[in-house]
């Protein structure tokens, strides 16, 4: 029920490595994962699953029926696309931490990712589907406390909202300590506890577009 890979796993035909409808508790890389269809696939749970530094991963899918628990990435994923859940462990943790490189992160319409915690970077964040929980998206920072505090400064190149980006006790988007170069929303982006996109002084979003049809809103504070 552990999965642990220091060295390659190569997949011919499809994938490097596939969990159909079975529980891994915990999945490490620090290796290469690699397959003609992508790296990883799963449609069954991950109880845990870190990338760890060094580890590459050419392609990740979480398919509609599949639970990855604490996603952790310090290396390098060409392409992450979930349409399933990816959840946090605890009622307020962090259900997808990036420290290392994420090329793509897609998040379909039927996926449902928790809080979210960039201090890496994500060329392309393209969401269709939830993002968000207590804390919603946040890029660069910190977050815990003590001996368990994180913190960096966060880069995203693209960030796409045509889905629903919200927290409950944070705002929906937090650019704290980084860059989001262009911020595009159709979708809505929400806050009940702050504003619904707060940018931190000397963070940055270049660009923010908000078209037709796109709500950004807080029922407690300003929307920017």
């Amino acid at each position: 029920d552990q999965l642990h890979n220091n060295g390659s796993i190569l997949g011919g035909t499809y994938y490097g490595v596939a969990n159909f409808s079975a529980r891994i508790n915990v999945f490490s890389n620090s290796g290469a994962i690699s397959g003609t269809s992508g790296g990883i696939f799963n449609d069954g749970t991950i109880g845990s699953f870190h990338n760890e530094l060094g580890g590459t991963i050419n392609g990740l899918e979480n398919a509609a029926s599949g639970t990855i628990t604490d996603f952790k990435n310090d290396g390098t994923i060409s392409k992450l696309e979930n349409s399933g859940a990816i959840n946090s462990s605890t009622p307020y943790g962090i259900a997808l931490t990036n420290g290392g490189t994420i090329t793509l992160l897609e998040n379909k319409a039927s996926g449902m990712i928790g809080d979210v915690f960039n201090i890496g970077t994500i060329n392309t964040l393209n969401n269709q589907g939830t993002i968000g929980g207590s804390i919603g998206l946040i890029n660069g920072g910190s977050v815990g406390s003590g001996t368990s505090m994180v913190s960096g400064i966060g880069n995203i190149g693209n960030l796409i909202n045509s889905g629903t980006i919200a927290g409950a006790g944070g705002s929906g988007i937090g650019n704290y300590d980084g860059t989001i170069s262009t911020l595009t929303n159709s979708g809505t982006i929400s806050s009940q506890s702050s504003n619904a996109i707060y940018n931190n002084t000397g963070a940055e979003i270049t660009t923010l577009n908000n078209a037709v049809g796109g709500v950004i809103g807080s029922t407690w504070s300003d929307g920017i």
